[in-house]
């Protein structure tokens, strides 16, 4: 497959944008992500259900890492190739997203990984945000750690310039990034970190939640909705939104949120497209991992559905469950 000449050197996913939303109901722990995936082109998205017990591959050529799935996951992918959102049984939670200044460093001894399959290895293997982090990260988070990852090019045209934000059952936030000039391995963990989006416009600011309030309140916004606008009324919702008590209204508040910063199809020119980085919405995902629950919506066709990932069977040797979008325009459930 080859990208239109307007639309190549584009990156796999551009402008998108994620939210923890905790609420407040019998359950203090709990909470929903939100996030939405705003690009030029058909993703080709399928829904997977893995149980425990999978033999993986890096997915690269050269000493690819290999390693035997832990937890059972379900996981969205694009391009049957890049894992960009999913969880798995013990309550981890991954979004990849954009990040313009990735870079993610030349191949050296390390035993490598695909960047498609970088959040898919998380979730295989550890239970919360504090283990991704010690075997991952780097003290002072600074520095090289195993595996490397590799950055994989789906189709010509397109780059997988990204990072990854997850988030576990507990609360806590992680975001791990490559970026130049050092091309090493740097990570954000914090209660914080529960808003991000495609760009590393939010990763320069203080993360002090009063101060960064205090510079976006009543600012006027402009004409075109710009990625960073959209971080910054993200994180304004999830600063003054109201708590839930119950699921349905916590799911109902974060979709609102999602749906706030959603882009429309809008008639621009390919030249200003590319420099006011101004994507359609494509879809939007929602998942509970206390719950169980996952809720896809499409931005582009009436489809819609949700399922429980905890009503599978998850245990070692049993079938692999696939759900392809292409194609489905009614809704589902």
């Amino acid at each position: 497959m080859r990208l239109p000449l307007y639309l190549t050197n584009l990156s796999l996913v551009l402008a998108c944008a994620r939210v923890a939303y905790r609420t407040t109901g019998e359950n203090k722990s709990a909470f929903i992500i939100g996030r939405s995936v705003d690009y030029v082109a058909d993703p080709n998205l399928t829904f997977w259900v893995f149980p425990a017990g999978i033999d993986r591959h890096g997915g690269t050529h050269r000493k690819a890492l290999q390693w035997r799935s832990r937890h059972a996951s379900t996981v969205a992918v694009m391009y049957n190739k890049i894992t960009v959102e999913g969880m798995n049984e013990k309550g981890l939670s991954g979004s990849i997203l954009f990040l313009g200044g990735s870079h993610f460093g030349d191949p050296d001894t390390r035993p490598t990984l695909s960047a498609g399959a970088w959040l898919q290895y998380y979730l295989d293997q550890y239970e919360n945000v504090g283990e991704v982090e010690k075997e991952n990260c780097p003290t002072a988070a600074w520095g090289k750690v195993s595996p490397q990852i590799i950055r994989d090019d789906p189709f010509d045209g397109m780059e997988t310039k990204m990072h990854i934000a997850i988030s576990d059952a507990k609360g806590g936030n992680l975001i791990i990034e490559h970026i130049k000039p050092s091309n090493q391995i740097r990570c954000y963990s914090n209660e914080d970190w529960d808003v991000a989006a495609g760009d590393t416009y939010h990763m320069q600011r203080s993360r002090n939640k009063k101060r960064i309030r205090k510079e976006i309140d009543g600012r006027a916004l402009s004409q075109w909705p710009m990625p960073y606008e959209r971080y910054d009324r993200l994180f304004f919702y999830n600063y003054y939104i109201r708590k839930s008590e119950d699921f349905a209204s916590a799911l109902a508040t974060t979709m609102g949120m999602i749906h706030g910063i959603m882009v429309p199809n809008i008639k621009v020119s390919s030249k200003k497209r590319k420099e006011k980085d101004i994507w359609p919405t494509q879809w939007m995902m929602y998942t509970a991992p206390h719950e169980g629950f996952i809720y896809y919506e499409s931005a582009r066709t009436p489809l819609n559905f949700n399922y429980q990932f905890f009503k599978f069977d998850l245990h070692e040797g049993s079938d692999i469950k696939l759900l392809r979008t292409m194609g489905r325009c009614a809704r589902s459930s």
